[in-house]
């Protein structure tokens, strides 16, 4: 389980702890919140997710609202009454039409066919021989490269920030950024990434270990795997190889 904790702001009258009542995902749940003065209550609540579970939900509501249905709420049963058999409509009798001649057919004057415009590769290959002719395409070239040096030192620094709880959700965010190309964790990595980010209990090395090494070795696939073009974007315009 996870420990949810929040706290809870009344935004207009006066209102006891006691009159406040917790749902997470639609299900109310037991819990004592502790008055913080000011209309704000606290709260710390024990939560057992499912395996398939993304994000929790929680809300609060006062003891006497009724938004939230209850499940033994019977719905009235509605007898359809039988609609009578429509007749059908007579059809009209049509008279026979003679046919008229057929018109003789003209020759359509043939036109010209159009003058195919220059295909996107052809485009492409003119312009970067115009970047190369004017050396314009060699800055571009080392704004891309220190760029994308940047990047990944300013990555390797959030790797290696804070405790395995920040380190883990930093190679969580990291493993996101790479679904474009078809990656995608483990419900173990993800149960990890979860337990990060809402338990209040210390990390182990090994559940870092886990989601870097799989991070890792996604990064390599990519660099091996992607058509040259992709591999390109991938490495120095979105800088996540």
């Amino acid at each position: 389980p996870v420990t949810v904790r929040g706290r809870i702001e009344v935004a207009s009258g006066e209102v006891s702890a006691e009159d406040l009542t917790l749902y997470i995902n639609a299900v109310k749940v037991d819990m004592t919140p502790e008055d913080a003065g000011n209309g704000i209550y606290n709260f710390a609540v024990e939560y057992q997710p499912s395996q398939d579970m993304t994000q929790i939900d929680v809300r609060a509501r006062l003891g006497s609202d009724t938004a939230v249905s209850s499940n033994t709420e019977k719905l009235p049963i509605i007898i359809p009454t039988p609609s009578p058999t429509p007749k059908p409509t007579p059809r009209p009798e049509v008279a026979p039409v003679t046919p008229s001649p057929a018109p003789t057919p003209v020759p359509a004057t043939p036109t010209p066919a159009p003058t195919p415009a220059p295909g996107i590769i052809a485009r492409a290959k003119a312009i970067a021989q115009g970047m190369i002719d004017d050396g314009t395409i060699w800055y571009a070239a080392g704004a891309l490269v220190l760029r994308r040096r940047e990047a990944l030192r300013r990555r390797a620094e959030r790797l290696r920030r804070g405790d395995n709880a920040a380190r883990i959700l930093a190679a969580w965010r990291e493993l996101q950024r790479l679904h474009r190309y078809g990656v995608r964790a483990p419900e173990a990595l993800e149960q990890i990434a979860l337990e990060a980010r809402f338990s209040s209990h210390e990390m182990t090395d090994e559940q870092r270990e886990q989601v870097f090494r799989f991070l890792e070795r996604e990064r390599t696939r990519l660099a091996k795997e992607l058509p040259p073009l992709r591999r390109l974007v991938a490495r120095y315009v979105l800088a996540l190889l």
